[in-house]
C-alpha cells in the first residue's frame, strides 16, 4: 500500500468494500471498525444488492485535494478500504505510528 499518496485521490468500486458494510468476514454485520456515521453514508451509496461497479472516494472529506485528511479518516475510523483502516485500527502495528505521524 501506498502510505503517502495514492489513497488520499481516487476512488474505488462499491464491490471492493461492499462485504464490510453487511457481512464482513461472513459475521451478518458491518466490519466493526467503519464508525457508525460513515457506514451509514457508504451503505446509502452502495446498497446491499445495488451495482458494484457505483464508485465512493477513498477519501470523503477532500476527495480532490492532496492532503493528510486520508490518515485523519484513518484516525476517525473511516477508511473505505480494509486494508487502510488495518494500518490504523490492527493493534500493535508498526503503521499506526505511520497514520498518526501523518
Amino acid at each position: 500500500t501506498n502510505l503517502t499518496g495514492a489513497h488520499t485521490f481516487g476512488r474505488a468500486q462499491c464491490r471492493l468494500f461492499v462485504g464490510r458494510l453487511y457481512n464482513f468476514n461472513g459475521t451478518g454485520n458491518p466490519d466493526p471498525t467503519i464508525s457508525s456515521s460513515y457506514l451509514a453514508t457508504l451503505q446509502q451509496t452502495c446498497p446491499q444488492n445495488g451495482s458494484g461497479t457505483v464508485l465512493a472516494n477513498l477519501d470523503p472529506s477532500t476527495p480532490d485535494s492532496f492532503d493528510n485528511n486520508y490518515f485523519t479518516n484513518l484516525q476517525n475510523n473511516q477508511g473505505l478500504l480494509q486494508s487502510d483502516q488495518e494500518l490504523f485500527s490492527t493493534t500493535g502495528s508498526a503503521t499506526v505510528s505511520i497514520v498518526n505521524s501523518f
